[in-house]
């Protein structure tokens, strides 16, 4: 989904991955959720649940998919079997 060596904290959230890949309704719904109050997010859970479930969904898939790529990746200055490089 993204270039993990681009890594950007702000869309390690649910609202981040609506507004990175959402359409504009799904974007201004992310906006909505950053400045609701307490009130307001019940009542958004309430009406757009579904909405979030698929959004946090994603975002749970783009951090396995995260640490599977890390793991994957030898350490600076290791070979694949972790002996230091000459």
């Amino acid at each position: 989904m993204c270039k993990y060596d681009e890594y950007n904290p702000f869309y390690d959230t649910t609202t981040g991955m609506m507004q990175r890949y959402g359409g504009s309704f799904v974007q201004a719904l992310a906006e909505a959720w950053i400045r609701a109050d307490a009130g307001n997010l019940k009542k958004l859970h309430v009406a757009f649940g579904d909405i979030w479930d698929r959004y946090h969904k994603m975002l749970i898939q783009e951090r396995i998919n995260y640490t599977k790529y890390m793991n994957s990746k030898p350490l600076s200055g290791l070979d694949q079997e972790g002996s230091v490089l000459k």
